[in-house]
């Protein structure tokens, strides 16, 4: 496969990374700090949307398995012009609810939209990530695909970040238009073969063999990625909250933060994805997450004016991230192949993963939010914020990292794997 191939294929990562981001970075900080909504009640109704959009992520999984033909790309196409339609509305809310402060106007148009949104980005990350796995033909082809994908995505939410932070909310619609446009293009390149789906009778959620799905590798695996993807998300909800009223740095500050930490984690993906080939995913993400904790811990410790010493911490911890964009998906490739599962079933494997990244940014947001209110911080407030915030935004976080590495199981192609592969019933797809 050429690497013309890979980029076509990387391309929809720009517009998927460019709209998730502000979905739980710019949100908060847009309808609870600029349009004066309740913080609890944004966090809530957030919690709320992301409980919905995750339980569905499964069902869109076992969807996209039970599609015939180029499966991929049928999901991705509307999905992404969805995706595009939605963001606009949830960053550009109606004027006249705006000019009138009708909160509970703006809290169902919020919610609303913020679950379009997510649902949308699921359908199109699940089609995107299951794309490299059921296509790619062997784990350094999967590499390839999944490093440009990555650093596609990173360009995304590095442009994202610099935008968000400085609530540019045009040109962030504006920016996803085009992106969208971009990517639809481009995956007519890309090969999606004629993949046969899984019979209905597996398919099916009530008759779905999911003792096939739910082997000890893949529950642990899970359980460190669910909690692993809780130490980031506490730390996205919280981050411009942090700089501001912490640090007490200008949104201009915010921006150029956020994109030292992204531009540290697009410069390393080709390290990491070398280290990877030498070491595996599972050593190298077990490095990048004690990185992540050692540099992290020092948050705690900054107090106003500290943009140096934080900028230092985004390099470290962004460098970090380039491992954590990779492993993963690299991780559940290794199940998927051990399992003899290849082709058939990376829609439910991915789906079961993305339920818990968005139970962990629901958590992140219902919890975080309502607990610093309780603590009484009101963002923007002149007076110091409570230790809380501080806590709320790095120790825990370092705690959450430091128990998914105890909770990491051993490497999933051989963990748990039956002698002989057991593949589900549909062999449509060679492994």
């Amino acid at each position: 496969m050429n690497k013309g191939v890979a980029w076509a294929y990387a391309a929809p990562g720009f517009a998927v990374a460019f709209a998730a981001l502000p979905l739980y970075l710019l949100t908060p900080q847009l309808y609870a700090g600029s349009l004066g909504l309740p913080l609890a009640a944004v966090g809530l109704v957030l919690m709320a949307t992301r409980l919905v959009d995750a339980i569905t992520d499964p069902l869109i999984g076992r969807l996209i398995d039970r599609t015939s033909g180029a499966r991929f790309r049928r999901w991705m196409v509307p999905a992404l012009v969805l995706l595009a339609a939605s963001f606009v509305a949830l960053v550009l809310p109606p004027a006249h609810w705006v000019a009138d402060k009708n909160t509970e106007a703006l809290l169902f148009w919020m919610g609303g939209t913020a679950l379009l949104v997510s649902l949308s980005n699921s359908a199109a990350i699940l089609a995107h990530q299951s794309w490299a796995i059921a296509q790619a033909s062997d784990p350094a082809e999967q590499r390839t695909w999944i490093a440009a994908r990555e650093t596609i995505g990173l360009a995304g939410l590095i442009l994202a970040a610099g935008l968000a932070a400085q609530q540019m909310t045009l040109a962030m619609a504006t920016v996803l238009v085009v992106a969208t446009a971009v990517s639809l293009w481009a995956v007519r390149r890309v090969p999606c073969g004629d993949l046969k789906p899984l019979p209905q009778e597996v398919a099916r959620p009530a008759a779905l063999p999911l003792a096939a799905l739910f082997h000890q590798a893949y529950v642990r695996l899970l359980g460190a990625l669910g909690v692993n993807a809780l130490a980031n998300a506490i730390p996205a909800t919280l981050f411009l909250f942090f700089v501001a009223d912490k640090l007490g740095l200008s949104a201009e500050w915010s921006a150029a933060l956020l994109v030292v930490y992204f531009v540290s984690a697009a410069l390393s993906i080709g390290f990491w994805s070398r280290l990877i080939a030498r070491l595996g995913p599972r050593r190298t993400w077990q490095i990048a997450m004690t990185l992540s904790i050692l540099a992290f811990s020092g948050a705690v410790f900054l107090g106003p004016g500290q943009a140096a010493a934080f900028g230092l911490i985004c390099v470290f911890t962004g460098v970090a991230l380039g491992a954590e964009l990779t492993c993963p998906s690299l991780l559940i490739g290794q199940l998927i192949a051990a399992r003899g599962h290849q082709g058939q079933a990376e829609g439910q494997y991915f789906g079961y993963w993305s339920l818990l990244n968005k139970l962990a940014l629901a958590l992140a947001a219902g919890l975080s939010l309502p607990l610093l209110q309780a603590f009484g911080y009101v963002p923007g407030s002149p007076s110091e914020p409570p230790l809380a915030l501080q806590l709320t935004y790095a120790a825990i976080p370092c705690g959450l990292k430091l128990l998914a590495l105890m909770i990491l199981p051993e490497t999933p192609a051989t963990a748990s794997a039956p002698p002989q592969p057991t593949p589900l019933p549909n062999k449509g797809v060679p492994l």
